[in-house]
């Protein structure tokens, strides 16, 4: 233990060191913060591993439901960087994140996956639905053009479904549940996530463990992938300790109301959807992210969008013919 104490002394040096180097505008570190990152780990550890491995949602005969949680110092270097050095930023992706909340979460609980999984896209994408990386991986999940029509999701030159948070969400859970069957491990999946089934088997094979950490420190994973399960682990760990970390006010930029699919006929405008449907084109745009040029160009048959359910609800009243359905049972277009 006095190693470990001797270890995490350092880390407050090197991290204004850091700050100092590249960083000199950032806000100095809040005493609330510095006392929990400097509080005996042990403690920490224990109620991250309580919150991790016992509020993860059970079924039986199926305890892989529960991500192991350990606190090591790449956690700790990614907990400050997040709540010292890029503090605001933070802010605002948790702001944006709470739009998403209920929908990832409950999709994660409908396929009895552990809740933590909401933050691989706080890392992923900040939440950014338009999001799109320097290897064309887009939106909030981060999806590859192939990964994501090999998990369901339909990307074409007028659709691009990766776009959508509740279509993408839902590929998602397919994809980590699918990477969870494989290793058995919700680091290794967590890991394969990020750097791909292919190369974390090749990982195990020339570390000869199947250990994140124990990979980690025989250089047998990329460097990208070291850093991300920290990162993951360090905003789950800041998420379940706001107030002590001095993130008191998240208020979502908007809330995202329940939303049901309705069928609009062929060719229809976005104008004459919006006077129909009484919402502005932006607010349609929203809840149909995915949607890639105007709707009239979608196709040549009755379409189905998104709206908020008390929406869909008047415009069915108004067009008797037109099915409501429900969005677990509906895809967008």
């Amino acid at each position: 233990m006095t190693q470990r104490k001797a270890i995490y002394a350092l880390l407050p040096v090197l991290f204004l060191a850091l700050i100092h180097a590249g960083c000199s505008s950032a806000p100095p570190p809040n005493t609330e913060i510095e006392d929990i990152l400097d509080h005996e780990v042990g403690d920490l550890d224990e109620d991250l591993a309580t919150r991790i491995m016992s509020e993860a949602p059970k079924r039986k005969s199926r305890s892989r439901v529960r991500i192991e949680g350990e606190i090591k110092r790449e956690i700790w270097w990614w907990i400050r960087y997040f709540s010292v050095r890029e503090r605001e930023s933070f802010a605002r992706t948790l702001n944006r994140a709470e739009i998403y909340r209920p929908l990832v979460q409950s999709a994660l609980a409908e396929a009895r996956l552990p809740r933590e999984l909401f933050y691989l896209a706080f890392i992923e994408s900040s939440y950014v639905t338009h999001a799109t990386s320097h290897t064309s991986a887009v939106g909030i999940w981060q999806f590859m053009e192939p990964t994501a029509k090999r998990f369901g999701l339909r990307v074409s030159e007028k659709l691009d479904e990766r776009r959508h948070p509740i279509a993408s969400t839902y590929a998602a859970i397919r994809y980590l549940d699918f990477l969870h069957s494989r290793f058995n491990s919700w680091y290794l999946a967590i890991a394969a996530y990020n750097a791909g089934e292919g190369r974390i088997r090749r990982a195990i094979r020339e570390g000869r463990s199947t250990d994140f950490w124990t990979l980690a420190d025989r250089g047998a994973l990329p460097r990208e992938t070291m850093e991300y399960l920290p990162k993951f682990l360090a905003a789950t760990t800041i998420a379940f300790h706001l107030d002590k970390f001095g993130f008191n006010e998240i208020q979502p930029l908007y809330q995202w109301p329940k939303v049901s699919g309705i069928r609009i006929p062929a060719g229809m405008k976005m104008e004459t959807l919006a006077r129909m449907t009484g919402m502005p084109t932006k607010e349609l745009l929203r809840f149909n992210p995915a949607l890639l040029e105007k709707l009239r160009h979608a196709r040549r048959k009755p379409v189905q969008i998104w709206v908020p359910q008390t929406v869909a609800i008047r415009y069915v009243k108004q067009n008797g013919e037109l099915a409501l359905e429900s969005i677990s049972k509906t895809r967008p277009i």
